[in-house]
């Protein structure tokens, strides 16, 4: 990321993640976290008839209903259980840790109605490597991602059999955006691999084939600082056009609009995460009056729609990208490039690769065939009206993951073809996929988002 205050809470999160540490701003949350659940227990105490939702009343659409006496004491937990829908598949492994940490963050910003003992098991689960919850993949629907949520749940209680969940506990602790969350930090971390991977493959292409130095605007012209140090890095070893010769194609002229597009929808991703890990999440949420009284009210801040739309912006980009690589590919093998002979053939393999373009379109295809369509094109109702907003974000963010390293393949295969002449093994797809790797692992810092 830029090193600037535009995504600090995004870099500790992750950085606190790989580490399994606790960051001051974890630790400072511990006392918001105490006086607000101070605050819900003199409230409680000033008036028991209060209605709160989760805790006085049924859930969903059943919210005008009070749990029965003798279910009252179990309620809490039956809440968790009642969400836990059986599930076949689950996220990789790491996908549990950002979960994790995106619900310990959104305690921590306060507003929830988590006691001290929950919010210490929650911070001892985020602290701990051999904690690796499964999340349950494709197991969201509407607003607030409460089956996974409830599955993460249960795997943490299981760290204190003991624990009693206290009135208002089970709906909080599932409750909350921080499934969409944690997931979009998965999801994100993905994408800025692949973006690593596009800069350096650039930066091999427009070293080889002249024109692209010619088309470039001023330098940082109305760019972010994250687009203009990366055309700077990609441009650096650009070759220039020789002469009065035929303008070279759009996938030569137009790098630099492509940079820019990527680096603008992955820096607004990165800004839309920063701005709502520390925010408080959940329903209902406690908060402050301008009189200094407290307030259990109810909120939507479980669903993050911009958080969605910002990932589905990356997808769209990623769309793009993968479009704008393949005309590269095409172009590198046409024979119009100084070097390379039409197909890389060689006196050995006439042939050579002729069919690895092609290949690249196939699996651009396959990308617009399965996220080619929408976040919000459709929607549905689950809940009678109650919870009917269906913010996709899971999905989304899991989208994204996957249309990454589609994207990444078609990247292997550009810097295969770009590298074939030089090294013949790099034919081996498997050897061209660990150079890239190589390569992206010794680019500079600024050039990154995370």
């Amino acid at each position: 990321m830029p090193q600037s205050n535009e995504s600090d809470v995004l870099r500790e999160m992750v950085a606190a993640c790989r580490a399994r540490t606790l960051p001051a701003r974890l630790e400072a949350g511990r006392a918001r976290v105490e006086s607000d659940y101070a605050a819900l227990l003199q409230l409680r105490e000033t008036d028991p008839n209060a209605r709160i939702y989760g805790l006085t009343t049924l859930p969903g659409h059943r919210d005008d209903e009070q749990p029965d006496a003798d279910f009252e004491e179990r309620y809490q937990h039956a809440l968790v259980e009642s969400h836990c829908v059986p599930t076949r598949e689950q996220f990789p492994d790491e996908v549990g840790a950002f979960v994790t940490y995106a619900k310990a963050y959104s305690v921590a910003a306060g507003g929830s109605l988590i006691s001290p003992q929950l919010n210490r098991l929650i911070l001892s689960a985020a602290s701990d490597p051999g904690f690796v919850p499964a999340i349950p993949r494709h197991a969201s629907y509407s607003s607030g991602d409460v089956i996974p949520a409830a599955h993460w749940t249960r795997q943490l209680l299981r760290r204190d059999p003991g624990y009693a969940l206290k009135p208002g506990e089970g709906m909080a602790i599932i409750n909350g955006a921080f499934v969409h969350i944690g997931t979009s930090v998965w999801a994100i971390e993905k994408a800025e691999q692949v973006w690593l991977k596009f800069l350096a493959n650039t930066r091999d292409f427009v070293s080889r084939v002249p024109g692209a130095a010619g088309a470039r605007t001023e330098r940082g012209a109305g760019r972010t600082a994250l687009s203009a140090r990366a055309a700077d890095f990609a441009f650096e070893d650009a070759r220039a056009q020789q002469g009065d010769q035929r303008q070279p194609p759009v996938s030569v002229r137009a790098i630099e609009q492509t940079i820019d597009a990527f680096a603008g929808s992955l820096g607004h991703f990165a800004d839309e995460l920063d701005a709502h890990l520390m925010r408080p999440s959940g329903n209902p949420l406690i908060s402050q009056t301008a009189a200094g009284d407290y307030e259990v009210r109810p909120s939507g801040s479980f669903v993050l729609p911009s958080l969605t739309i910002s990932a589905d912006a990356v997808i769209n980009t990623l769309l793009m990208t993968a479009w704008h690589v393949t005309r590269r590919i095409t172009y590198f093998l046409s024979g119009e490039v100084e070097a390379v002979a039409q197909d890389g053939a060689t006196a050995d393999n006439p042939l050579g690769l002729i069919q690895w373009p092609k290949m690249a379109v196939a699996k651009l295809e396959t990308m617009r065939l399965k996220f080619a369509g929408r976040a919000f094109l459709s929607g549905g109702s689950t809940s009678q009206g109650i919870e009917d907003f269906w913010s996709h974000g899971v999905t989304v963010a899991d989208q994204l993951a996957e249309a990454s390293a589609m994207l990444s393949e078609i990247l292997v295969l550009e810097h295969a073809v770009m590298n074939h002449h030089q090294t013949p093994q790099t034919a081996d797809i498997n050897v061209a996929a660990d150079a890239l790797e190589r390569r992206i692992r010794e680019m500079p810092a600024a050039i990154r988002r995370l």
